[in-house]
């Protein structure tokens, strides 16, 4: 993402400061399998470990697909 941007890959802990890591609980599994239909099981549990976190969060893709359904899940909630 740095390089895509143009920025400087030195510049990685500014990012990590602002990224969460979630870890991969039974409740993330259950969402996710219950979108596993719409999306690959990897990009499932992207996003459904968002849902059950409660948190507001951006989830960053280059997948359209992954980016609708995780839109699409924002609005239902």
């Amino acid at each position: 993402m740095l390089r895509r941007e143009g920025l400087p890959v030195s510049r990685w802990d500014e990012l990590l400061d602002v990224l969460a890591l979630v870890p991969v609980t039974e409740g993330v599994l259950a969402v996710a399998d219950s979108i596993e239909r719409l999306l690959k099981a990897l990009d499932a549990i992207h996003v459904g470990s968002v849902i059950p976190s409660g948190r507001d969060a951006t989830i960053v893709s280059h997948d359209t697909t992954m980016r609708s359904v995780a839109t699409s899940l924002a609005t239902e909630r």
